[in-house]
Parts: C-alpha cells; structure tokens; sequence
C-alpha cells in the first residue's frame, strides 16, 4: 500500500511524537531511580527492604520504556536497515 508524501509526514510525526513520550517517561524514570538509589543507606548491612524493592521496580520500568522506546524508532527504520528490529550489525 502506497501513502501520499502527507500521510507519510503525518505518520512519521505521530511515530516521532510516541517516541518523545517513550523517551521522556525513561528520563523520568531514570532520575527517580537515580534519586531512591542516592538516598538508600547501606550502613552495617542494615537495608530498607521496601526501599530496595521500589528501586529494583523503578530500574526495571526504565528498561522496559527504553525498550518500548527502541521499538518506535525501528517502526521508522525500513525494514533491514541496522537497527531496524534486530540489533545486530549492518550487513556487510
């Protein structure tokens, strides 16, 4: 299916404005996790359970938007173009 140069434009600003979304979100995701991470005390083996666990869900939310994140910059990639999909190097 053929799209006329104004569906691909706006196609192409709607994949780059969820991406915008994406990558902001795994922005703050990563300054909170950062943030939890500079205020855990690790003094005499004594830990906040809870605290650590929040940490551990934050990292965990940070990878799955940056991977939600690739996922739309592949959707802009044609298909076999390094990146598009596989991250594996460019075919030689």
């Amino acid at each position: 299916m053929l799209f006329s140069s104004n569906e691909t434009a706006t196609m192409l600003r709607v994949t780059l404005d969820e991406l915008r979304l994406r990558l902001a979100k795994a922005d703050a995701l990563s300054h909170a996790a950062e943030t939890l991470f500079d205020g855990t005390l690790w003094q005499d083996g004594a830990i906040d359970r809870r605290h650590v666990e929040r940490l551990a869900h934050l990292i965990g939310g940070t990878a799955c938007a940056v991977a939600l994140a690739l996922e739309a910059v592949d959707e802009l990639l044609p298909r076999g173009s390094y990146g598009a999909g596989d991250r594996g190097p460019p075919p030689s």
